[in-house]
């Protein structure tokens, strides 16, 4: 029940503090000026930007010095491994075709070993690995512009030193004449 309270107490301080910002004494306290044409990004840009894989994070200015290269670099891995499985997809597909219509075919080299069912394990095998890295590849390319978007989006985000939080108690004056302390 205790732990009840204090949760109360802490949300219903929570929500008068967000009221007090109203009322928060600026004299003694530095303002700092926000540029916004310098920092601003805009999310929707980015994202158009980033339909050229790298183009969106360079506009946010958000590259460091490995964040372009990672998505290079996954695009071609992903791309790399849907080549493999193609190609090992047409190899055991055609040898597959020529065992089936052809009675009188005599495997030769490396696929002689493989029974006619375990050519087309292997052939389908291979393209459902091929299939599944083009879902990667989409999912990547999304990845991307999703990514590109939210740095946009933070850009906004103020990480500066003073992220205080200053509790002070008030008085307002209510409409019906009473007050109100808080």
């Amino acid at each position: 029940m205790k732990w009840l309270f204090a949760l109360l107490m802490l949300s219903v301080i929570g929500l008068k503090s967000q009221s007090d910002s109203l009322y928060a004494d600026t004299t003694n306290q530095k303002t700092k000026k926000l540029n916004f044409s310098e920092s601003y990004k805009s999310p929707k840009k980015a994202a158009l930007l980033s339909l050229m894989p790298g183009l969106g994070q360079i506009y946010v200015k958000k590259y460091w010095y490995l964040k372009v290269p990672v998505i290079y670099g996954g695009f071609a891995g992903i791309g790399y491994a849907i080549n493999y499985n193609n190609s090992g997809y047409i190899t055991f597909r055609d040898e597959y075709r020529n065992r089936i219509n052809n009675p009188d075919y005599v495997p030769s080299g490396d696929l002689a070993i493989y029974s006619n069912t375990a050519v087309r394990t292997r052939r389908n095998d291979f393209r459902r690995f091929r299939d599944l890295n083009i879902m990667f590849l989409v999912g990547w390319y999304g990845l991307n512009i999703l990514e590109a978007n939210i740095a946009a989006h933070l850009s906004q985000f103020d990480v500066g030193d003073d992220l205080s939080f200053n509790i002070r108690p008030y008085q307002s004056f209510e409409f019906d004449g009473g007050m109100t302390n808080g």
